[in-house]
């Protein structure tokens, strides 16, 4: 008798299993051909025009020849500060460096950092003719601006010289200038 059960559960199970697969299969729905993909790719390329270049806006600054735009919402001003070299043999690497420009940002949105917000406009040439730990840095950045698809190395070269290591970066994207890069 616990034989039959068995044998009777066993035939319920399989024809049910059965049933579940019975089912007609639907017909796929009809894909364009790939001679229409690619026309219609074609077409929607073709049919693009050039974005027209869009003049930068926000707070205008300048000095010693060097000019930038501020976006709004980054800094309600700038003030510049013509920075005097320091050449001292002796100083720490990170303390040598040409005379430079720099914008204090007034205004910026992140208050009370460690860092007060600026932006270093150094001239290239001369950082690396006074500083070789910069040189090395300013060839790394001549690499990478040379080659822009190239992959990205595992800690990115960066100016101006701190005492400190790079913990991390994000975001990596290359920029281009209206006037340089």
């Amino acid at each position: 008798m616990k034989r039959n059960t068995h044998i009777v559960v066993l035939a319920g199970w399989m024809i049910v299993t059965l049933a579940c697969g019975a089912l007609a299969p639907t017909a796929a729905p009809e894909q364009p051909g790939v001679e229409t993909i690619v026309a219609a790719t074609l077409t929607a390329i073709a049919s693009q025009t050039e974005p027209t270049p869009v003049q930068p806006s926000g707070i205008a600054v300048s000095a010693s020849g060097k000019k930038l735009t501020i976006p709004q919402g980054l800094a309600a001003g700038a003030t510049p500060v013509s920075i005097s070299a320091s050449l001292d043999p002796q100083a720490p690497i990170w303390e040598i460096y040409p005379a430079y420009v720099e914008f204090d940002l007034e205004g910026y949105p992140l208050q009370g950092t460690f860092f007060e917000p600026k932006i270093f406009i150094y001239p290239a040439a001369e950082f690396e003719q006074v500083n070789e730990g910069a040189a090395q840095i300013i060839g790394e950045l001549r690499a990478l601006l040379a080659d822009p698809g190239a992959p990205l190395p595992a800690s990115l070269p960066f100016l101006p010289l701190f005492n400190a290591g790079q913990v991390f970066h994000s975001n990596e994207k290359f920029l281009t200038f209206q006037n340089g890069g």
